[in-house]
């Protein structure tokens, strides 16, 4: 008996037509194609283009607002700039800097309200000057921050506000050498902080004086005594950071002398020092 075939009996019989069985193959080739076609731009749509087309667009600070009057400000509770009128030139200021001798205190300011913990408020105040060094081309070497409370003066709970501040110093207020003497200041009050490119010269400086290791050392820490006095405490915790410093190159930490003192110098960042000197110094 012979065999019934799909391809050779059936179609025939129904469609009254003999199909090529190349033709079929061809066709079911097609097909095949086709649906391989469909399924590679389902996969590339929903893998490629339509996650594309739909993330969140990146972030652009500052953002700009033609109606403030403040060149930089931000909004109650946000860390993110607004540049209004005068932005450009405020900026501009930055660019004529000498990048090879200054030194920038940045200072962030919140208000207490502003966050729930005072650990959240400090870290707004850091967050907001992050946010302005991020479109900034400065050497975050020579760069210091600071957070700091400010009080409510203005309806700064609807209208953008200033939250960000800067002093400029140059190298040389901050450490000084004459002779084998060096000084180094503290930019900000009742902290032990001091950039990074002012420590690295000092460390080349300790160790430059290597042939006077077998001397005794002196280091005078002193303290604000104007205004709001610093801590005598502040003074002793500084003379020891330097020292720490120098026991950490090899010096002998029974050669360290350390007293401490108190200034009242008008220039306040005078005040806030460790003086470095040696034994035939001393006796001078």
């Amino acid at each position: 008996m012979k065999k019934f075939h799909f391809w050779h009996d059936f179609i025939p019989l129904v469609t009254g037509f003999d199909i090529n069985i190349f033709l079929i193959r061809k066709y079911l080739a097609y097909f095949a194609l086709l649906a391989g076609w469909i399924w590679f731009c389902y996969w590339l749509f929903t893998h490629g283009i339509w996650p594309m087309l739909n993330s969140p667009k990146p972030e652009v600070i500052p953002v700009r607002m033609d109606s403030l009057e403040l060149p930089l400000a931000f909004a109650w509770g946000s860390d993110i700039p607004l540049a209004g009128k005068g932005f450009d030139t405020w900026k501009e200021q930055f660019n004529k800097m000498d990048s090879t001798s200054s030194i920038v205190i940045w200072k962030g300011h919140y208000f207490k309200d502003e966050a729930v913990t005072p650990a959240d408020q400090v870290e707004l105040g850091l967050s907001r000057v992050k946010k302005v060094l991020s479109f900034l081309n400065l050497d975050r070497k020579r760069i210091l921050i600071q957070s700091l409370p400010q009080e409510i003066n203005a309806d700064v709970k609807s209208n953008p506000f200033s939250a960000v501040g800067f002093e400029k110093y140059s190298e040389e207020e901050i450490l000084s050498f004459t002779g084998d003497t060096a000084q180094v200041c503290f930019p900000i009050a009742d902290s032990l902080l001091l950039p990074e490119i002012i420590l690295e010269k000092l460390d080349h400086w300790t160790a430059g004086q290597s042939g006077k290791n077998e001397k005794e050392m002196f280091l005078i820490g002193t303290a604000d005594g104007t205004g709001i006095a610093e801590s005598s405490d502040v003074a002793v915790e500084r003379a020891e950071m330097i020292k720490a410093r120098w026991h950490k190159a090899g010096w002998n930490e029974e050669s360290i002398q350390l007293t401490t003192g108190q200034r009242n110098n008008s220039y306040t960042l005078q005040n806030r020092c460790v003086v470095i000197y040696f034994e035939h110094d001393a006796k001078q």
